[in-house]
């Protein structure tokens, strides 16, 4: 009947792992389980979660959704924190590496930066089509964001400024920083 669709895992002293699983129907169930310990929560927001991500503490689980929303949770009770809404169906977010922000990219055509405490908008990056992929800087300065319209851009963080842009001539599904922030990768 189900098979895993997604899995993460977090660092650091509690060690917890989140997965979802996905169904023939687009029911979803986001279950977070401590490594060491019996599962702490399970969420079901009734639409199939693509790319459930850890905090930087370990604390907090960002997950996507064909329901147009990007949402934080509590890990260790599985409570719904923040909730980001876009214009599609979101494709991926991250957390900031402080925690303090998420970034998503959405089929409407942007990514965006929230205040992952309370979901408020901080800023909109626009690409022309679909936005695939979008990650923080280690340093948390820039973001990286990727879409079918087949380019790469780099954005200011606080703002959403655009800084530079690369065209790929095929769609871009992943870009990422490198572990020291000097390069990019994409493809």
């Amino acid at each position: 009947c189900c098979r895993v669709y997604v899995f993460a895992m977090s660092e650091g002293i509690h060690k917890r792992f989140v997965s979802g699983k996905m169904s023939e129907t687009p029911q979803v169930n986001l279950r977070v389980v401590r490594t060491e310990k019996s599962p702490a929560g399970r969420r079901d927001n009734g639409r199939a979660d693509r790319s459930p991500q850890f905090g930087p503490d370990g604390q907090r689980v960002v997950t996507v959704s064909a329901d147009n929303t990007a949402r934080v949770w509590d890990a260790p009770s599985g409570v719904e924190v923040a909730r980001m809404t876009h214009d599609d169906a979101v494709y991926s977010a991250v957390f900031s590496p402080d925690g303090r922000w998420v970034v998503s990219g959405s089929f409407d055509g942007t990514a965006r930066v929230w205040e992952a405490s309370s979901g408020v908008e901080v800023a909109r990056m626009m690409h022309d089509e679909g936005v695939t992929t979008a990650a923080f800087s280690p340093d948390g300065r820039w973001i990286v964001s990727g879409s079918i319209d087949g380019t790469v851009r780099v954005w200011e963080a606080s703002n959403g400024e655009e800084v530079a842009s690369i065209t790929h001539g095929n769609v871009v599904l992943s870009a990422d920083f490198s572990p020291d922030g000097r390069w990019i990768v994409s493809g």
